[in-house]
């Protein structure tokens, strides 16, 4: 499918005389009808090929315990890696920055820490996506969060989520701290079960590729007639006074300053939309109870189906019940209240006559 859309951009820009730049179409549009109007909206365009991830990384004093690896979630393959024995090992307090083209999905990257007591204070990292910061960890010197002998972010580069899980080893590390370990001599050490550390979400917005071109507005097109509706450098556009329930038809195309030409990328996928008019739609089912020196309404919200209004009229009735029993039971106190009452008034009164006689 993207090698289709990367042909059908190639032989648009060829066709206009552009070949240097991809001009990437504007993505995911969508329209909702309002009142008299239509809400087109859309994403921006995006390479389609690669992303940015980038690992910064400052080590701790044992910088030569430190590695690190990225693997695709999907495949297993590893994308990058640094710190290992093959990659070169890392200086101690020393600040790293690694950009990696990954291409959409999702990704496993792996801090490791060959003596497992993970990362001292004054050693750090940030993992970004396109300059987007997805996930960082500050190591502190005995501090039993910083501890890890793998420290596992998981993310999605479509999805923008992450979540964030380390391992320790089941027993203390069996060399001395600051002696040079060969990898092969901890892969046989076992681990703990893993912790669960966080989880979370992260931005997927970004600039518009350098790739894509030069970038000048977004023009929105009624598809039918082909005319411009307008301009704008914002992810939506309104389009007004229109007639409700009539359908209206749509594509946007991204412009770009191509050698002070400009230039439209491919159309979008065309979407349609019907304005309707908005009618408040008034409550259901209003009933009323008389109380004392009081009235009790009870409604139902508007969109009730005939489910909704039979559940409704029971649980209105069972209200209706309880509350004529609240009010008899009431009554009933206050009857028993005043024979009570006038018992012991009766009763006082015999008393004070037996006393005085």
């Amino acid at each position: 499918m993207k090698l289709k859309a990367t042909l059908f951009i190639l032989a648009y820009s060829i066709f206009n005389g552009v070949v240097a730049q991809e001009l990437c179409p504007v993505e995911d549009v969508s329209a909702f009808g309002g009142d008299s109007q239509n809400i087109i909206s859309w994403n921006e365009p995006a390479d389609p090929f690669l992303s940015t991830f980038t690992v910064e990384l400052t080590t701790d004093t044992y910088g030569y315990e430190t590695s690190w690896d990225l693997v695709n979630a999907t495949s297993n393959a590893v994308v990058a890696e640094e710190g290992s024995d093959s990659a070169g090992v890392l200086a101690s307090s020393t600040s790293y920055s690694w950009d990696v083209e990954i291409e959409s999905g999702s990704y496993v990257f792996t801090m490791y820490d060959s003596y497992g007591d993970g990362l001292y204070t004054g050693g750090e990292f940030t993992l970004l996506l396109n300059g987007n910061e997805i996930f960082s960890f500050v190591g502190e010197t005995g501090s039993e969060e910083s501890q890890f002998e793998e420290y596992e972010i998981s993310f999605d580069t479509d999805e923008g989520w992450f979540g964030v899980q380390s391992y320790t080893y089941a027993e203390p590390f069996p060399f001395d701290k600051g002696q040079q370990v060969d990898a092969a001599l901890t892969e046989g050490l076992e681990s703990n079960s893993p912790q669960k550390i966080e989880s979370g979400s992260f931005s997927v917005d970004r600039e518009i590729p350098a790739a894509c071109g030069s970038f000048v507005t977004y023009r929105v097109y009624n598809s039918t007639s082909g005319i411009v509706l307008g301009n704008t450098t914002e992810l939506e556009y309104a389009h007004t006074g229109l007639t409700n329930g009539t359908e209206y038809t749509y594509y946007v195309v991204a412009v770009y300053d191509v050698n002070g030409t400009e230039t439209e990328s491919v159309p979008s996928a065309t979407v349609s939309s019907t304005p309707e008019a908005w009618l408040a739609v008034p409550p259901t089912n209003l009933l009323s109870f008389p109380g004392d020196e009081e009235m009790l309404l009870i409604w139902q919200g508007p969109g009730g189906g005939a489910v909704a209004a039979k559940v409704h009229s029971v649980i209105i009735w069972t209200i209706h019940l309880l509350y004529h029993l609240c009010l008899f039971l009431m009554k009933a106190l206050q009857l028993v209240l005043k024979m009570t009452m006038m018992l012991f008034a009766h009763s006082l009164d015999l008393l004070l006559q037996m006393l005085f006689t």
